[in-house]
């Protein structure tokens, strides 16, 4: 590996350290927010850039992370939005949505104010699931 790899992969392993001093995934705030998920999907971001595609992957559970930011935050939340936060090819997305609600996680609506758009929202398994996932409680018997 060239220095100036080295260097660019030293400067953002730091990054990636700061990034985790403020979001630190076992210590949830007191009120799992918007901001605080999208910064988990930022370091997940962070180590695929660091580490390059291909060695970790898991887009089902990035596609939750960023439909419960999207919901926390009270936003809608379409498939094409869940891709972009996601970082998911358009396709792969799709294919794990389609999962995720056969699985009972996901629930798809037609939007109301553009019959295009096909809005996605969690279920409440998955609501429920995804809270205690971060408040560190017993999830056993929820299907994640």
């Amino acid at each position: 590996m060239a220095i100036g790899q080295l260097a660019r992969a030293q400067a953002e392993l730091d990054q990636l350290g700061r990034i985790l001093k403020t979001v630190d995934p076992s210590l949830p705030p007191e009120e799992v927010t918007s901001d605080w998920i999208k910064g988990i999907l930022e370091a997940r971001h962070r180590r695929t850039a660091i580490f390059g595609e291909g060695i970790f992957s898991d887009p089902g559970w990035d596609i939750l992370l960023a439909v419960y930011a999207l919901q926390l935050a009270k936003e809608r939340t379409t498939i094409t939005d869940v891709c972009r936060i996601a970082e998911v090819a358009g396709t792969t997305g799709l294919r794990w949505v389609q999962q995720l609600t056969r699985a009972g996680l996901l629930i798809q609506k037609d939007d109301r104010l553009d019959g295009r758009l096909v809005l996605l929202e969690l279920s409440e398994v998955a609501l429920a699931g995804m809270a205690s996932y971060f408040r560190g409680r017993d999830s056993s018997g929820l299907g994640i």
